[in-house]
């Protein structure tokens, strides 16, 4: 689905703000170079979100699992262009959808997990998506329950999308890949505020030209680990974490918003290079006793945003670590 002018698309290519290139072209170039290199970490505590323990994989095994989600997908009927809601935690399966239902065609629109029939609902409306996939349950919620009412045909449970990660697909998909760099990849939404949800189509382009300003100006460098903090269905968690990981082909390390003691653990013991946090966060762990600090050593850049910070934060988080923290009301 290409919704830009062919006018723009020219101007923008002619001045070098776009190219050819796609999300999955990168993908699968880290694939190649670094299969045995860690792409995914799963949140320490998912076993208290959805009920089992966290996996990290690799490069390869990431790959693998994106493949069969695609073509499992793709087994059920997903036609090109068709939208998929997701509405998942900040664990591995969501990272691999993103890549998978782009490999079958399909356009991704991740959703808030706090999102119930109201918003769910009005996506459904709006986007004529038939592909509903989420947990059975969360946080007490029957997720699968309320797609399956609102009227999603293909309701898909996390355990489903998930058990196909050893199948070996029917399609050789990197001979298969035919998705222009100006298609839409993404679909996400506003948080409404007193209206409906605003859905905000992104093609490949669009995410690839501002995850190249996140790693220009937070100084992200080849095979770094990021630590995606924010919910992984926005524009700071896939702008600023999910893109830069595939520009930089390094680890993802995920952690569901927010669990402090599962935060302050891996700040200290995940090795992270680079994460964004709000500043509140930065003002909880700036005022933490110097015994429970976190061991911020590896870090070498802490993007902040949503609110202005203070200068003062900025001079103890300074104190605390010879970061460069960035003020940047973009993120």
């Amino acid at each position: 689905m290409i919704l830009h002018s062919k006018e723009l698309i020219e101007e923008y290519t002619v001045k070098g703000y776009w190219g050819t290139r796609t999300l999955l072209d990168l993908f699968y170039k880290n694939c190649e170079a670094h299969p045995e290199r860690m792409a995914v970490e799963d949140p320490p505590d998912r076993i208290e979100l959805v009920g089992t323990p966290p996996k990290s994989l690799t490069y390869a095994q990431f790959k693998q699992a994106v493949e069969a989600m695609a073509d499992e997908l793709l087994r059920r009927g997903l036609n090109k262009d068709e939208v998929v809601v997701v509405q998942l935690p900040n664990i591995w399966e969501l990272a691999a959808l993103y890549l998978a239902i782009a490999l079958a065609g399909g356009i991704i629109s991740p959703l808030p997990w706090q999102w119930r029939e109201k918003d769910v609902g009005y996506v459904l409306k709006l986007t004529g998506a038939r592909f509903y996939i989420a947990p059975e349950w969360f946080k007490g919620f029957g997720y699968l329950k309320m797609g399956s009412e609102l009227g999603f045909k293909h309701v898909i449970s996390l355990d489903e999308i998930g058990g196909v990660i050893k199948r070996r697909p029917a399609f050789n998909f990197p001979a298969q890949i035919q998705i222009d760099a100006n298609e839409v990849f993404t679909i996400c939404w506003t948080s409404g505020t007193e209206a409906n949800p605003k859905g905000c189509p992104l093609t490949h382009n669009n995410w690839l030209f501002g995850g190249n300003l996140v790693l220009r100006t937070c100084k992200l460098q080849k095979g770094d680990r990021i630590l995606c903090v924010a919910p992984l269905v926005n524009m700071t968690g896939v702008g600023v974490n999910y893109v830069p990981w595939l520009l930089t082909g390094g680890t993802l390390v995920l952690h569901h918003p927010l669990n402090m003691q599962v935060l302050l653990q891996q700040l200290t013991n995940s090795n992270v290079h680079f994460t964004i946090l709000v500043p509140a966060v930065l003002n909880m762990i700036i005022k933490l006793p110097v015994e429970n600090s976190p061991d911020l050593s590896s870090i070498r850049t802490i993007a902040t945003g949503s609110a202005p910070p203070s200068s003062w934060a900025m001079i103890e988080l300074g104190k605390l670590r010879n970061l460069e923290p960035l003020i940047s009301k973009g993120f």
